[in-house]
């Protein structure tokens, strides 16, 4: 069985258009479909159950890190192969889904990153302002993880059940790709970018949307530059326990997540 867990908040709308799109089963796996509404309001959870999908309410909004947890507990109980992460906002094409599970059903990787540039590293259909927080982001992750990644924020991805069960997300907001890239170095976990497309829907994004337009986005940036931070001292430690007599240098190749 393949789990597609889709976090959300508030987005009936989108998951009337969303949901029927999922396939049934996928390589003749049959897939399973969880939603996670993140303290939802506006009839999220009716238009899940209403289509037949598994349900996991969070009695208040708590953050897309959260959600995903509670996804991931949800979906473990069910001994899944592998495991989708998919954005309830329009973002992420269900169409991608067979080259997504591909290279982790094929035993190529422990875990397939969706990318939106890596294709075409222009622009694109990319808000301006997204698109400068990624290529920040990107070198950072070169720095510290030593490879590059071209889109580390794209929430849509493939988890074989080797990283499920190595993967610890501890954020509750934004933060957990960025953390789901640092675990897969600290585990020696392989890690495969494949093209997606990305689509961007007005209003689709809720990315700091409490503390308003400007502050949202200095808020997340924040947090990104804090879980960096701080899965950086923790992959740091992974590699001085890992070589106890050697110095441990996170440039010096050894931070790369495919080893």
């Amino acid at each position: 069985m393949i789990a597609v867990v889709v976090p959300a908040f508030d987005e009936a709308d989108r998951l009337r258009v969303l949901l029927p799109r999922i396939p049934a089963c996928l390589f003749g796996v049959p897939v399973q479909v969880i939603v996670v509404s993140d303290g939802s309001t506006d009839g999220t959870e009716a238009v899940a159950l209403d289509h037949g999908v598994a349900l996991v309410g969070l009695p208040k909004h708590r953050g897309k890190g959260a959600a995903l947890r509670a996804g991931f507990a949800q979906a473990m109980e069910l001994d899944p192969s592998q495991l989708v992460t998919m954005d309830a906002d329009g973002q992420h094409d269900p169409a991608d889904l067979e080259r997504l599970v591909q290279p982790v059903m094929a035993g190529e990787c422990a875990l397939a990153a969706g990318s939106r540039f890596l294709s075409d590293p222009s622009r694109g259909p990319a808000p301006l302002n997204r698109y400068l927080v990624r290529k920040v982001l990107v070198a950072a992750l070169q720095a510290t993880l030593g490879r590059t990644y071209t889109d580390p924020c794209c929430g849509y991805r493939c988890f074989s059940f080797q990283a499920l069960q190595a993967i610890r997300l501890q954020g509750n907001h934004y933060q957990s790709e960025l953390e789901t890239l640092f675990e897969a170095a600290i585990h020696g976990l392989s890690v495969v970018e494949v093209p997606v497309r990305g689509d961007y829907p007005p209003g689709c994004s809720k990315m700091g949307a409490q503390f308003g337009r400007l502050a949202g986005r200095v808020w997340v940036i924040s947090q990104y530059v804090l879980t960096i931070a701080r899965k950086t001292r923790e992959l740091r430690r992974a590699y001085a326990m890992a070589r106890p007599s050697v110095s441990p240098s996170v440039r010096d190749g050894t931070g790369r997540a495919d080893a």
